[in-house]
């Protein structure tokens, strides 16, 4: 699923196809009824605005056209979504969101601006046609990529496989889809969980993660992932 966002989806980008493919980054809206208001669909034990998820912290540095920004990323896993929230300098607020395996909502309160679409008008809005959408960024987060079903046209390589630590790359097929995502495991007593990441989309879009911290179960603020965006923000078209 390669975008071509040109503004601060550069950073949604990055972070959708590592988090979230892992992650990455990586995700029509489909029936929000009967979600919270404030889109807490999938947010397990969300009592008193907290929620039950794995939890990582990720120390994160993106480059769009060769210019780096860091900052840090939190990625919370529940059963049926990844919720993000990321903070850049001097703890200024990057973004906050999630993503489902059929959708995507992400508010960049900086530039106010506001990502909510379906997976399908996503991969529809790329030129690269591979089929990223049936990778499962949920499975990617804490399973490696060679226990599970991969789309044809993507290759997957070893770089490495020992008894704690395990690094894989999968890429894409050619000229349109020259992506390449480096996923790092580590063996903890969870299982094989993401330890480091780097995704480059082989134009002008690169990020890379480590992670800072771990938490097996950890309880959330709601208001951490809640996009909340403001009323005039303004919508990315892909």
């Amino acid at each position: 699923m390669i975008l071509d966002f040109h503004r601060s989806c550069g950073l949604l980008d990055g972070v959708a196809k590592s988090v979230l493919s892992l992650a990455v980054l990586v995700g029509s809206v489909s029936s929000l009824a009967g979600c919270y208001a404030t889109g807490r669909k999938g947010l397990e034990g969300a009592a008193d605005d907290k929620f039950r998820a794995e939890a990582y912290s990720f120390n994160a540095r993106l480059w769009r056209d060769n210019k780096p920004n860091t900052f840090k990323l939190e990625v919370y896993q529940t059963d049926s979504l990844i919720g993000l929230s990321g903070r850049g300098y001097l703890g200024k607020g990057a973004l906050r969101g999630w993503i489902r395996s059929d959708s995507i909502m992400v508010y960049f309160p900086a530039a106010n601006e506001l990502l909510h679409e379906s997976v399908e008008a996503l991969v529809a809005a790329s030129s690269c046609q591979v089929p990223l959408s049936r990778l499962d960024f949920l499975q990617l987060l804490k399973q490696r990529p060679d226990s599970i079903t991969l789309p044809e046209q993507v290759s997957l390589g070893v770089v490495s496989d020992e008894s704690d630590r395990a690094k894989f790359k999968l890429a894409g097929p050619g000229e349109e889809c020259r992506w390449e995502l480096t996923l790092d495991y580590r063996r903890r007593d969870a299982g094989w969980r993401i330890d480091e990441f780097y995704f480059d989309d082989g134009r002008a879009t690169r990020l890379r993660g480590s992670c800072e911290l771990y938490r097996a179960e950890a309880r959330v603020p709601v208001k951490r992932i809640d996009p909340a965006p403001r009323p005039d923000a303004v919508r990315i078209v892909p």
